[in-house]
This record gives structure tokens, sequence and C-alpha cells, in this order.
């Protein structure tokens, strides 16, 4: 299975975390993106990769506050 990397983002685009996951596709990869932004409500964004390819940027339909974000 490959392995993709999951950033989480501030508002300003900064990387705030990184997630190491193996998915069998890069469908699967978005989905368990989608999810893990979910549980992260402190993050407007989350973008996801295979190596050195950006799979897609996630945004939230809501987005925190300035000062919500860390």
């Amino acid at each position: 299975m490959p392995t993709y990397y999951i950033y989480l983002l501030d508002l300003k685009d900064r990387v705030v975390s990184r997630s190491e996951i193996e998915c069998a596709d890069d469908a699967a990869a978005v989905m368990a993106t989608r999810a893990i932004l979910s549980l992260q409500p402190h993050y407007p964004c989350a973008e996801v990769w295979e190596r050195d390819r950006r799979l897609q940027k996630i945004r939230r339909t809501t987005m925190p506050t300035e000062g919500d974000a860390t």
C-alpha cells in the first residue's frame, strides 16, 4: 500500500501537523484526510500528498477564527 502524508494547515497556510497513513489508493487517502480534518476543528484546511505529488487541498466550509488556530 502506498504511503500518504496529511498536513494540517493554519489560517496562514503554514503546516502545523503531519500524519503518515497507508491507503489502498488516492481516493481512500482523500477520504481519510477529510475524516482527520473533521476531527481537528482548529485547523481550516489540510493537504494530502503521496511523495512529491499533492492530491488535494481540502478546506472546511466553516472556518475557525484567527485566535482559534494554533
